[in-house]
């Protein structure tokens, strides 16, 4: 009787056991699936900021694009020279980058593509030059040292020593205009 007792007391804690077991085995379980769950739920949002991250991606390049695009017509301006006394045989693409040189404003070699001379409306005075970026640039008309200045301010990209400027340029006569 002892044996079956002990038998039966070994099978008590056998179901004991194996219904804890089975406790731990649901918890368990139930957790696996939650994980997997929050795993799906993951993945899905990886997904979407992949999408995302992809879109804003495309966005920043449009704008970098956009930004070169500003940025270069801002340095495609034309500009008119006035006060220049004309010289036989003179090379007007040659005048407009030792004007640079003058204003201590070093253009690069394929920063004017076209300059010329346009003919005067009153004979006796001295045509304006006009130098050209592009064929659809905006015109900028240098009469004096104030122009380059506002020049400068608005091409801070371009920078000019002012006080270099008001030491090697001289201003139009203002005689020379009235005639």
């Amino acid at each position: 009787m002892d044996e079956i007792k002990k038998v039966l007391e070994e099978v008590r804690d056998l179901k004991r056991s194996h219904t804890n077991m089975d406790t731990k085995m649901d918890t368990i379980l139930t957790e696996v699936q939650t994980i997997k769950g929050e795993h799906k739920r993951l993945k899905e949002d990886v997904e979407v900021l992949q999408l995302q991250h992809c879109a804003m991606d495309e966005t920043v390049s449009n704008l970098e694009v956009q930004v070169d695009r500003v940025n270069r017509a801002a340095l495609s301006k034309h500009a008119g020279i006035l006060g220049v006394p004309m010289l036989p045989n003179e090379d007007a693409k040659e005048l407009v980058h030792s004007i640079a040189s003058a204003v201590q404003s070093d253009l690069p070699l394929g920063a004017v593509v076209e300059a010329r001379r346009l003919l005067p409306k009153e004979p006796g005075r001295d045509g304006v030059i006009l130098a050209k970026a592009t064929n659809d640039a905006k015109v900028t008309t240098i009469r004096s040292t104030q122009d380059v200045l506002k020049l400068q301010r608005s091409h801070p990209k371009r920078p000019m020593d002012s006080s270099i400027l008001n030491s090697t340029i001289e201003e139009p006569d203002p005689k020379r205009h009235q005639q």
